[in-house]
């Protein structure tokens, strides 16, 4: 037992803040207008706290806390100590119990259970800080003591937070976590029992991963990859289709890598294969390893890299690839940048990368590289000789001798290359251009024409031929922002020399005189203006002559920020001592340049815009300086006309403004001293915004605004009623943080209660006032009945409904669930009721918000019975939801609000799949009706996410239902639509899994709709891109026989004309269209599956169908066998050119359609169908050699058509042997084909 003294002291201490509560709580007590609503308890008891701001007022609680705290230790007994303290609301009450049994550790179940039992969310998360509650090792921590005597009894919001505790108790306990989250995933769902994953074992994880099909959140792997790396890989590569040792896994869950790119980096350092191979599948991604996670790749992945540069080497670190590879290497690494083919090449990628070799002669190796791989001289590709970086790497020379080249190769359009020249002989031409030129834009593009020539042989004196030639011509032209913009492109425009300078100042003055300096491109012409005087202050800083034209430039440059909308100030950051007295000249010059008289100061804006861009520039010098340096800050008050007029701001300012907050934060920091002398007592108010101004003065000087707080007041009803979300939070964050200060709370709910129908107003109630009081405060504002809103008064009874619903979220412990019941029998149920209902349901225990939900079923509202069938599936366990549904099925004769409980029924299956779940689910496919806004939402598989057991027979049950629905209207667009949306939803995995009899039906159905083409094309592309690519040979020969015995069906029905437009014909397009895409898809299979896909589907020709009837896929499948056949490029030629005879015989018995036959086979090259890893030009060539074997006719032609003329300059000399062979025929049709390709060649494509 403690000592008596001990007992005296807790008890007179307890005493003394017992009776001070006592005497506070009857000092507030306020008549609240006609409704004479009572005092509310819980703002009471808050005003009642030692303290007038929300910090003091915390103190004295958590102080009062600690001495009951103290007094239920020393009594042995918490019950007691708490009931001794009375006069405070009971939320409050409820609030210091809990919070006591937590600070004293008792682990007494008790009040931890009442607490988060408690609709007050300051009551529950102070509940959830006991932490002892929720840990694994307290022996009362398991599954079913949480099912039994927790969970029934909180609120949906509060149960997520258990969770989220249990998942931490439970670290280190996989036996317990796993026998939670089995339970909890059986009653509540996977998605809500997730956050307890993370505790279990890694089989545990990885085994319910795919028995639930859970895609796991990217912060979940995040936090899994630091506990079980392995599991964490395991899980990635269900996102790796190549890789086989998890096929059978992927069947069940495919998951999406491009989700989780940002764990990617993670494994370089101990996975780097694993990291390569996942990264490999999105290399689209932009990702960026660090120079130490480079070094890690390189030590493990070198050879990787080398060979897949392309992929890779975008992401490292190229300072320490260039470090880490040999020449070797890193020329090996540098062919496999070049792409097989010349003109896919990135020109922009090599040369930036050629920038990092270090082993030499960056140009040799960019040469050498290309001629390797290509055989040709890099010189001679335009794709290169039009990039200015590679001109520098150019010898000047070599660079004088390409650019002739070019400038003979482009006579055509030789203005556009006569930059490439040297200055010495491009400036004159480009004079020469100007004088003829009649467009003022077209001589200023030959003047940047010439600078762009100086820039290219870095010709400084050049330049200043070019400025001076600019000065005496041409400085009374307009677009002086070219000039500059060239300038700045091509040279650094603070190496200039003085000369350069000399002319450009002349330049700058005469644009000022006449008007035309900032007329446009401002920024431009700061970086000009900026440039100059680097070159004055810093190079030439010896210099006494320069001093007028220093201080004219200052003046040009305050000038020059006056016309910008986002003035700057800070220049030559790079040297602070000389930013710094540019800061300080400027600061000196504004008032004489802009003195307080001129117009540009009566805007007021133009005054903020300058002043805060003034401060911040200060701001920005002053906090780059380091420790020693503080004696160099710049002081605001040092310039009176800035504190004057921001004074003068400040005092004349009306409403708050982002910019106005910031700028006083600023101040504050930077001339505190002026800040509290001036600004400080303004009588403006500071802006509630996101910087937070008004929050932490609302903290820290209450005086400020209880001296304003009918503005501040006005302010915060209308950001409560922005459209902003930013806005709207801000102003519930003061609202709410006014409650813990003293007389705010009062002054505020005063007004509102006078000006309650005032925008804002009834907002301002539900943050301030707890549940029951807002209740009887609005109750005399809501119309009984719906109908009462009728007539004249119906616009403003509406919006006040409307604002007490979006109030009513509000109060802090929150309005009952019947005042919930009432919103919606009270006015046509609203969003924003609905919302207000979806919230309150989240912050009352479960149990109560059934009875809401049982009571909304039984009202004569549809809206409030739509709300009720959906709190009840949201509150409802997994075991209770389908007898439920069930029962809603039967009694339910409202359409609209059986579209919700169909609604929630397809979501249930889709989370919960059973038999029981599946028949209710088939019950709503049944009711569906044409007009039914469900009918599509039951059509997308994708988002449903069907159970393979069930899948079959919701596609067979779905397709039926849409066509007894429009047996009388096939033609319409929303049964294309819905049957469409299956098909295509009908993708690989979820085939494999389709019942072959399901699948056979739908081909048998749509393959050739009569009523809709799209859905004939979605059942081709269905055909084609799923069901024939199965991964076993079993399926894959029998679902063959499937289709070719469609396509034969078809075949009978060719020439049939479409019933309602007699010139299209369905069987023909669609024979047509399905060879070709079919074709497409066989390319992209494996060589012996697409040789007996060709041979199944050239069957068809036996006997169905003529080949002339079908002739491109005719031609195009027999010339693709012999592709297949072939053993080579050359060999598929001399195979074409002997079946060539053949086909033409099938077809057509002439050669009238030999074209066809060249077009098919440069269609194969081209949409890379064959031998896609050989460069295209080389293909053509020996495809066209083992055509002109044997001298054939045919072979001939078709080996002319396919020659391409833009191609010649690839080609080597079997192209001159080929032209002077078919030269010396006599035959007219090969002589027309071999001159009409000679005359196309044109100069500039070799």
């Amino acid at each position: 037992m403690p000592s008596p003294s001990l007992m005296e002291m807790c008890s007179r201490s307890f005493t003394s803040i017992h009776n001070q509560i006592q005497r506070s709580v009857h000092q507030i007590i306020h008549s609240y207008t006609k409704t004479e609503v009572e005092t509310s308890p819980y703002l009471s008891s808050i005003q009642s706290l030692t303290g007038s701001t929300p910090g003091k007022k915390l103190k004295s609680l958590n102080s009062i806390i600690h001495k009951l705290a103290e007094n239920a230790r020393t009594r042995g007994d918490l019950t007691s100590a708490i009931n001794d303290f009375q006069g405070v609301s009971p939320v409050m009450l409820a609030f210091i119990r809990v919070a006591v049994a937590v600070a004293l550790e008792l682990k007494l179940d008790g009040p931890i259970l009442e607490g988060l039992k408690s609709p007050s969310i300051r009551v529950v998360k102070r509940a959830l800080k006991a932490d002892w509650f929720f840990a694994g090792s307290n022996v009362r921590v398991n599954a079913e003591y949480f099912v039994e005597n927790v969970m029934p009894f909180v609120s949906l919001r509060t149960r997520s937070g258990v969770i989220r505790k249990l998942a931490i108790g439970l670290k280190g306990y996989p036996k317990k976590a796993e026998a939670f989250f089995d339970r909890f995933a059986e009653l509540y769902g996977t998605q809500a029992s997730l956050p307890i994953l993370n505790a279990c074992s890694e089989a545990f994880i990885y085994d319910r991963i795919l028995r639930h099909k859970i895609v796991l959140p990217l912060k979940s792997v995040h936090a899994l990859y630091e506990r079980c790396p392995e599991l964490v890989i395991r899980y990635l590569q269900l996102g790796n289709p190549r890789n086989e040792n998890n096929a059978e896994d992927r069947k069940v869950l495919e998951i999406r890598i491009n989700d989780y790119d940002t764990i990617l980096p993670k494994l370089v350092r101990k996975h780097p294969v694993v990291f390569a191979q996942l990264y490999e599948l999105t290399p689209e991604k932009g990702l960026n390893l660090s120079s130490i996670r480079t070094s890690i790749f390189l030590k493990s992945l070198k050879n990787v890299l080398m060979e897949k540069p392309r992929v890779f080497l975008k992401i490292l670190s190229l300072k320490v690839v260039s470090k880490s590879l040999k020449k070797e290497e890193f020329d090996r690494m540098y062919e496999n940048l070049f792409p097989r083919d010349m003109s896919e090449a990135n020109v922009k990628e090599l040369l930036d990368f050629a920038e990092y070799y270090p082993h030499g002669n960056k140009l040799e190796l960019l040469r050498n590289t290309y001629e390797k791989v290509y055989g040709k001289d890099l010189l001679n590709n335009e794709a290169f000789t039009t990039v200015p970086k590679f001109w520098k790497l150019l010898p000047v020379r070599e660079r004088e001798i390409v650019a002739r080249r070019c400038f003979e190769m482009n006579q055509e359009n030789k203005s556009d290359c006569l930059f490439y020249l040297p200055p010495r002989e491009s400036l004159p031409l480009l004079r020469e251009e100007i004088a003829s030129a009649n467009e003022a834009e077209e001589r200023f593009e030959f003047i940047g024409q010439m600078i762009d020539s100086c820039s290219l042989y870095e010709s400084k004196r050049d330049l200043l031929d070019v400025l001076t030639y600019y000065y005496e011509r041409h400085r009374n032209e307009r677009d002086l922002y070219i000039l500059f913009e060239k300038l700045e492109e091509g040279f650094d425009l603070k190496s200039l020399d003085v000369e350069h300078w000399f002319v450009v100042q002349k330049i700058i003055y005469h644009a000022h005189a006449r008007g035309e300096l900032f007329r446009s491109h401002v920024s431009l012409m700061k970086s000009v203006l900026e440039a100059v005087l680097y070159h004055l202050l810093v190079v030439r800083r010896e210099q006494d002559d320069d001093e007028t034209f220093v201080n004219k430039l200052f003046e040009l440059t305050v000038k020059c920020n006056f016309e910008k909308s986002v003035p700057t100030w800070n220049i030559l950051k790079e040297r602070p001592d000389v930013e710094k007295s540019c800061l300080e000249q400027f600061l000196q010059m504004i008032p004489d340049c802009y003195p307080t008289t001129h117009d540009f100061w009566s805007d007021k804006d133009n005054r903020l815009y300058v002043v805060l861009s003034l401060v911040k520039s200060v701001h920005s010098y002053n906090s780059r300086l380091k420790g020693n340096q503080t004696s160099n800050r710049i002081k605001i008050e040092d310039y009176p006309w800035l504190t004057k007029m921001t004074d003068e701001f400040f005092s004349r300012a009306c409403g708050p403004s982002f910019r106005k907050s910031l700028l006083l934060h600023l101040l504050r920091v930077e001339a505190p001293d002026f800040f509290y002398a001036k600004i400080d007592e303004c009588s403006t108010i500071l802006d509630i915004d996101d910087l937070g101004e008004a929050l932490r003065l609302l903290k820290h000087d209450l005086k400020r605004i209880l001296a304003s707080w009918p503005d501040y007041l006005t302010e915060a009803r209308d950001k409560l009623c922005s459209e902003k979300k930013r806005e709207r939070r801000a102003a519930r964050m003061f609202i709410s943080a006014s409650r813990w200060c003293h007389e705010l709370p009062t002054k505020f709910v005063e007004r509102c209660l006078l000006e309650i129908e005032e925008k804002g107003s009834i907002q301002v109630l539900g943050l301030l006032f707890e549940g029951e009081v807002f209740e009887k405060l609005v109750a005399p504002y809501l119309p009984r009945e719906a109908s009462e809103t009728e007539g004249r008064n119906f616009k403003r009874s509406f919006e006040t409904s409307r604002a007490i619903a979006l109030a009513a979220r509000y109060p802090e412990p929150p309005v009952s669930l019947s005042f919930a019941s009432t919103l919606t029998r009270s006015h046509e149920c609203s969003p924003e009721i609905g919302g207000t209902v979806d919230s309150l349901s989240r912050r009352y225990p479960v149990k109560d918000v059934l009875g809401l939900a049982e009571e909304l079923l039984e009202g004569r509202s549809v809206a409030a019975r739509k709300f009720g069938v959906r709190l009840l599936f949201q509150c409802l366990r997994r075991d209770q939801q389908t007898s439920f549904a069930e029962m809603l099925c039967k009694t339910e004769t409202n359409s609209s609000v059986g579209e919700v409980i169909a609604e929630s029924i397809l979501e249930m299956f889709s989370k919960s799949p059973s038999e029981d779940n599946w028949k209710l689910v088939k019950d709503c496919i049944n009711r569906l009706s044409a007009k039914s806004r469900l009918l599509e939402k039951f059509a997308d598989l994708e988002k449903i996410n069907v159970d393979p057991r069930f899948l079959g027979r919701y596609v067979e049950a779905y397709l039926d239902k849409v066509e007894s629905l429009y047996r009388e209207d096939s033609y319409s667009q929303l049964r294309t639509k819905c049957v469409s949306l299956v098909i295509m939803s009908l993708n690989l995995k979820s085939t494999d899994r389709l019942d072959e009899e399901v699948s056979s039906k739908i081909l048998n159905r749509y393959f050739l709709d009569a009523h809709s083409l799209e859905i004939s094309q979605a059942a081709q592309s269905f055909a084609v891109g799923s069901y024939l690519l199965s991964s076993t040979k079993e399926k894959f020969r029998a679902r063959l026989k499937v289709i070719t015995a469609i396509l034969k069906k078809i075949a009978e029905r060719l020439d049939a004309s479409h019933p309602k437009k007699p010139r299209f014909y369905p069987s023909n397009y669609t024979l047509m269209n399905f060879y070709s895409h079919a074709l497409t898809e066989i390319a992209a299979r494996r060589p012996n599956e697409s040789l007996e896909m060709v041979d199944k589907m050239l069957e068809v020709f036996d006997g169905e169908l003529s080949p002339w009837q079908v002739p491109t896929a005719y031609l195009a499948y027999n010339l693709y066998k012999e592709y297949l056949l072939a053993e080579n490029p050359k060999d598929f030629g001399t195979r074409c050119r002997k079946r060539i005879t053949g086909l033409i015989e099938d077809l057509s018995g002439s050669d009238v359609m030999i074209k066809d036959v060249a077009e098919c086979l440069d269609s194969f090259l081209t949409e890379g169908k064959i031998y896609p890893e050989v460069i295209r030009h080389e293909l053509r060539q020996n495809l066209i050699d083992g055509l002109l074997e044997g001298d054939d006719h045919y072979g001939l032609l078709v080996a002319m058509l396919l020659v391409r003329s833009d191609e010649v300059d690839d080609y080597d000399g079997r192209y001159d042997a080929m032209v002077k062979k078919i030269g010396v025929k006599k035959n007219k049709p090969l002589q027309y084909f071999l001159y009409k390709h000679l005359n196309g060649i044109q100069l500039n494509s070799l």
